[in-house]
């Protein structure tokens, strides 16, 4: 997938600043491929929103999307925190996923309503059904919050994780090559 870096939202405020990568990184105190990244991250519709707001704050461009509680500061996930198998698994189907929702989100949040409506009498306890909320909730807003939890390492993410409202998203062969990727 070529990502067209002319829709990264950063890259356009920096280079309305004439700033170079090497300037902003430097501004923000961090390596110039970090911000080339993010504007990568950016075009595609991937990039954590803090991120955003962080890089656009030190443009000086007011952001459109603001944080929401409880996602700021989520680790980028990384699969060799995730310890159990399922959790590797979990991961590998929410990445599959969340290169859904960059191409066709509207596909991909269209199962959640009903499942989650599947979902919700069968499950126990305050904690699974303020998930299924949260989903509820994500799937109204933001694709780049959404893809914060799918993505997380964080015990947060993993748990929800566990009550995700994406069945019927991925095809077969989409399913079983990410369930062979958490082997590897």
């Amino acid at each position: 997938m070529t990502i067209d870096l002319d829709k990264s939202v950063i890259r356009r405020a920096r280079k309305a600043k004439g700033l170079s990568l090497r300037k902003l990184a430097d501004q923000m105190g961090v390596q110039h491929n970090s911000v080339a990244a993010w504007e990568r991250a950016d075009a595609a519709g991937v990039i954590k929103i803090n991120t955003r707001a962080r890089a656009l704050a030190a443009l000086g461009v007011e952001p459109n999307a603001t944080p929401q509680p409880g996602f700021q500061n989520r680790p980028v996930a990384e699969p060799a925190k995730l310890a159990r198998r399922e959790e590797r698994v979990s991961y590998e189907l929410s990445r599959a996923v969340a290169k859904k929702l960059i191409d066709d989100a509207d596909a991909v949040l269209s199962v959640v309503p009903g499942n989650i409506e599947k979902i919700r009498p069968r499950v126990h306890g305050s904690m699974a059904t303020e998930w299924l909320d949260e989903w509820q909730r994500l799937s109204r807003g933001s694709v780049g919050a959404i893809i914060d939890v799918l993505l997380g390492t964080d015990q947060h993410s993993i748990d929800m994780r566990q009550n995700s409202p994406f069945a019927g998203a991925l095809t077969q062969q989409e399913r079983l090559e990410a369930i062979g990727r958490a082997r590897q």
